[in-house]
């Protein structure tokens, strides 16, 4: 499938979906995610995620938000999978709730990982309840003209709290790698005076050819409960809780508001003449980019890639 960057139609078209306020690019109901012809003239909605594609590079940020292509969750990476696998567990966990199950295309050794976490995480932790706090509450600000949105997994009236899960949980501890997604929370509410930093780290144990799911649950399950604290870091027994506290003062919110805005300029220069270049330099840096093969190729695998926006 050829890889479309232009569309020939009179604009308006038949396919446009008018946006939800005035200045936001409208949507394609056909080929694309956004209208191509608006997009010139109009940016969307900014996030955290959007604005690091964008400066990491500028072409993946093309490709994903405005052509809206997007890898089949079936080859998404292990990383990705686990990860919106466990914001959905610790999600439906404080609120008493049964997580959905994993996808059928999810392998054995990643299913095996994921049950024995969430066994020794309900052992360790005790659940909130749902008391005090407000579940993936959307926030929006307005940053030179433009609103930035976003969504924080567990809300309260002074603090937030984030999930996450990796197999290098040492990076989301520093409150400086975490600059740019806290740093935007913050601007979104000024009551916030902290975020508890919830990572809990991917077991890294080997599972031998021989090995049975089941023998390698409870292989990693051992792990887990013979040293809590490095799974959990900041585990408190006693508490039932986890994390690491990173106060507002930890992050220089006036650097993420100026950056927001630069980044905003960049961008409306980027829309006049499509500048959507390519950045080499990171196509494998820090992991290898899931549109590697469409920039090899410039064409589009039906097997790899859903087009216009939309998810399997």
């Amino acid at each position: 499938m050829m890889l479309l960057e232009t569309c020939d139609n009179s604009f308006p078209c038949e396919h446009y979906k008018k946006p939800w306020m005035s200045g936001v690019a409208g949507k394609c109901g056909s080929t694309f995610n956004y209208c191509l012809n608006d997009f010139q003239k109009n940016m969307a909605s900014m996030s955290h995620t959007a604005k690091e594609e964008f400066v990491h590079c500028r072409y993946a940020f093309y490709l994903r938000y405005v052509l809206g292509i997007n890898v089949k969750d079936e080859l998404t990476g292990e990383p990705l999978v686990a990860g919106r696998a466990w914001d959905e567990y610790a999600g439906a966990f404080h609120l008493g709730k049964k997580p959905t199950p994993l996808p059928p295309y999810v392998n054995e050794r990643l299913k095996a990982k994921m049950r024995a976490l969430a066994k020794a995480h309900g052992e360790f932790i005790k659940p909130n309840g749902g008391h005090g706090y407000k579940s993936q509450l959307w926030i929006k600000l307005v940053i030179n003209g433009v609103q930035v949105a976003g969504a924080v997994d567990r809300a309260y009236d002074d603090h937030f709290v984030e999930t996450k899960l990796s197999g290098r949980p040492e990076f989301y501890l520093k409150p400086h790698n975490m600059t740019s997604q806290l740093g935007t929370y913050f601007l979104a509410n000024p009551k916030w005076e902290y975020c508890i930093m919830e990572v809990t780290r991917m077991p890294g144990t080997y599972m031998k050819n021989d090995e049975t799911e089941y023998d390698y649950y409870k292989k990693v399950y051992q792990d887990i409960v013979k040293r809590p604290s490095y799974y959990f870091p900041g585990l408190n027994r006693k508490e039932g809780t986890f994390g690491i506290r990173v106060d507002r003062s930890d992050i220089n919110i006036d650097r993420v508001e100026k950056e927001y805005s630069m980044v905003i300029d960049e961008m409306r220069e980027c829309l006049k003449t499509a500048a959507y270049y390519h950045q080499y330099a990171g196509c494998h840096h820090p992991f290898e980019c899931s549109y590697l093969p469409i920039c090899t190729t410039d064409t589009i695998s039906e097997t790899i890639y859903n087009t216009g926006g939309k998810r399997s």
